[in-house]
């Protein structure tokens, strides 16, 4: 039934309109009912008009078709497909129109997206086939995949590159009405029609029109075919490249994101600074020891080699947090580590590896003057500089013969590619002269001669084409070569590559945004006539509380209640109907009773202990309360799940403070590490396991809109928040 119910009036082609809508519901009790039929389950609009291939047209009164065909986005206009079988007469079932969409069944031959094409494919396992509709209406069965009336899996079987078309790569219908269609007579079960001449001519026509647009359009020798071959070959090696590329890509991008996830890993147990530590306080001890040696000039040579010893591991230490950037396209989020990354970084060379060095230059001096050694200081530095000089000149060597290496290899390769370019077109050329040789031209008729002479010209200039191709694409590249290293194909692909890597990321992300307001939109309209009811029923249960004392302060707890939940659908309205809203003054203190009783139980539940100063109690501002609520609301929830991941044993608190105009939200969680301090903000990032990453990014856009900022403050326990207005950047809390 569900099945038969899906599709039940044409939704499928652009511009049909539903006469009847359908549905298909399971009553479990009186007030439960599941829908069982969605809309998106059948074909939509954009998936016809986004297949690969699409065939539209009509059939007049004697079975000829004329219309619009589509392959690969190209149109053929006004094609003709005859059918032998009217004889002159007109056809008894009559004229009627077709439509349908076909795609290819494998991605890498399709120009529908991988994820939709997926889909798509899924559907039409279940549901793809040629469809009838009179006036709109479906007749069953036709359309039922388990029903092949125009037997096109049964000629499929036969083979299918000669008859192309298949009930799981093709959906769409073919249109009757009662006017000019009335040989076409149901059955009296209504499940399909009687086997009369109108119905014989209809399928007939109908299998002539599939057979002949499959040699039309998708067989070698096919009139228009030369656009679906060229086009799914252009597809294949477009694919190929992308796979290879995806490839290459996909090993250099998770070693890259496997060193920045190791560098933040050991920046994290402070392993640079210790490190840094370690070497210092050896080195303090081997140069005490070489010092220490009797004889002068031996003392002297121990305590250089030492130095040199020490800034060579300094070297090393500093190497094994340097990370390359590979020259391929990169995601948002791994862009942001390696903006971190650059930071922590210099802030490293800065703070732990200049210091460290400076500490090795002070300590060889001073042991050198304790011990009374003659050690130049122009010397120490030649010596380090000779260390420096040997190790670069090993590096760049070691890149200078690999470079020099590949360049043998593609000199070889490309000369092999022209000769062998050159020897199929002499092979081809001698082969068309030999068979010209051999030829009988006496008794050669001149069309049959002219037809000989242009096959022999069209191979050699195939073959020509070919190969010059080929030779061209390798100049190409040759010239794209760019020795200076300033404008590199690869610098120009990596930015290619970036920038479509961030579309589709925003893309996602405005889809997912997208969907999300939809949904606002629908829950805002469903409720939108509940809270007019509740909120008429509060100002007559308001009446009531004024004469009655005893009902006041039930009265004041649902009002509140109504206000919040009223607030939160008010954050959710169009932009144009939030306009009319009316800002009020919102006290610190009673965010704080809001909050406490929002969160009370989850409070005692992890032992969190919520506070709250005189400062915070006393702030006082004007917004909208459907804006500042749900950004603390939302702080205050992140809070307690982390400090409900933290050891019990450690004190859990969460603060509320304020600093002038500045509102500060404080716990004594683990607070957030250097990487994630502005992902935190991003459009669905997320540390937290079944998290959506929408709060944060949420409660900072709402509160920009109104004026304010939602930022990250330093903080030495846990992560602290701060709400302030834009125009107070000089005033941050310390």
């Amino acid at each position: 039934m569900k099945k038969a119910l899906l599709g039940f009036s044409n939704t499928m082609a652009p511009g049909s309109s539903s006469v009847i809508g359908t549905a298909f519901r399971d009553h479990k009790t009186d007030d439960d009912t599941e829908d069982l039929i969605a809309t998106e389950d059948f074909f939509r609009t954009d998936e016809f008009e986004n297949a690969d291939h699409r065939i539209r047209g009509r059939f007049d009164e004697h079975g000829q078709f004329q219309g619009e065909v589509s392959i690969y986005g190209e149109r053929v206009e006004d094609h003709v497909i005859p059918w032998g079988g009217a004889h002159g007469q007109p056809t008894s079932c009559g004229p009627f129109e077709i439509d349908f969409a076909a795609f290819e069944g494998e991605s890498r031959h399709s120009t529908i997206p991988y994820e939709e094409h997926a889909i798509l494919s899924a559907k039409a396992e279940k549901l793809g086939g040629l469809y009838i509709y009179r006036n709109g209406i479906r007749v069953l069965p036709y359309g039922d995949t388990d029903y092949d009336w125009l037997d096109i899996e049964f000629r499929r079987t036969k083979g299918a590159a000669y008859y192309y078309f298949s009930h799981r790569k093709m959906f769409g219908f073919v249109g009757i009405d009662a006017e000019h269609n009335r040989g076409l007579r149901e059955k009296a079960g209504r499940e399909g029609f009687q086997e009369n001449k109108a119905y014989r001519q209809f399928k007939a026509i109908l299998k002539n029109f599939l057979l002949q647009a499959a040699a039309d359009f998708f067989r070698k020798d096919g009139v228009h075919s030369d656009t679906f071959g060229d086009r799914k070959e252009e597809l294949s090696r477009e694919d190929e490249a992308r796979r290879r590329r995806e490839k290459q890509v996909l090993a250099r991008k998770r070693k890259f994101e496997e060193q920045l996830q190791g560098f933040f890993d050991e920046l994290g147990r402070s392993e640079p600074q210790d490190r840094a530590l370690a070497l210092g306080g050896g080195i303090a001890e081997k140069l005490a020891v070489a010092s220490s040696i009797g004889d002068k000039d031996q003392a002297a040579k121990e305590v250089l080699a030492l130095e040199r010893e020490a800034y060579a591991e300094i070297r090393s230490l500093e190497s094994r947090y340097r990370i390359s950037r590979p020259r391929i396209g990169l995601s948002k989020t791994t862009l942001r580590d390696w903006k971190v990354y650059n930071s922590e970084f210099a802030a490293l060379q800065e703070n732990v590896f200049r210091p460290a060095r400076e500490l090795i230059a002070d300590i060889v001096g001073e042991e050198a003057d304790k011990a009374r050694l003659a050690i130049d200081r122009r010397v120490r530095t030649e010596a380090a500089l000779d260390d420096l000089g040997r190790e670069v000149r090993r590096t760049t060597g070691s890149t200078s013969r690999a470079v020099k290496a590949k360049a043998d290899d593609v000199a070889v390769e490309v000369g092999q590619v022209a000769r062998n370019c050159l020897r199929t077109v002499e092979s081809e050329l001698r082969s068309v002269v030999s068979e010209f040789q051999r030829a009988d031209l006496a008794d050669l008729p001149d069309q049959a001669f002219v037809e000989m002479r242009d096959g022999m010209e069209r191979r050699i200039l195939k073959v020509t084409e070919d190969q010059s191709t080929l030779l061209e694409s390798i100049l190409d590249q040759l010239q794209a070569v760019d020795t200076t290293g300033e404008n590199s194909p690869t610098d120009q692909l990596m930015a290619i590559e970036q920038r479509n890597v961030l579309l589709e990321e925003e893309m996602e992300a405005d889809m997912h945004l997208a969907q999300l307001g939809m949904a606002i939109e629908i829950i805002n309209h469903e409720f939108s006539g509940t809270i007019r009811s509740v909120r008429n029923n509060l100002r007559r249960l308001k009446a009531w509380a004024d004469a009655n004392a005893g009902l006041r302060e039930l009265y004041d707890g649902i009002r509140a209640s109504f206000d919040h939940l009223d607030g939160y659908l008010t954050l959710f309205t169009p932009l144009q109907r939030r306009l009319h809203r009316k800002p009020v003054e919102i006290v610190g203190s009673e965010i704080y009773e809001f909050l406490e009783e929002l969160f009370r139980e989850r409070f005692e539940r992890h032992s969190v202990a919520f506070q709250h100063t005189r400062s915070f109690d006393k702030c006082r501002f004007v917004g909208f309360p459907s804006t500042f609520y749900p950004a603390f609301v939302n702080l205050v929830d992140n809070a307690i799940f982390w400090l409900s991941q933290q050891n019990p044993d450690k004190a859990r608190r969460i603060r509320l403070d304020a600093e002038d105009r500045t509102m500060l939200v404080q716990d004594s969680g683990p607070g957030i590490s250097v990487r994630d301090r502005e992902a935190i903000f991003e459009f669905g990032f997320t540390r937290k396991p079944g998290g959506r990453g929408l709060g944060l990014h949420i409660s900072r856009e709402s509160l920009r809109r109104v004026g304010y900022e939602l930022l990250l403050v330093d903080s030495d326990d846990g992560a602290m928040f701060a709400i302030k207005p834009e125009d107070d950047n000089d005033k941050m809390p310390k």
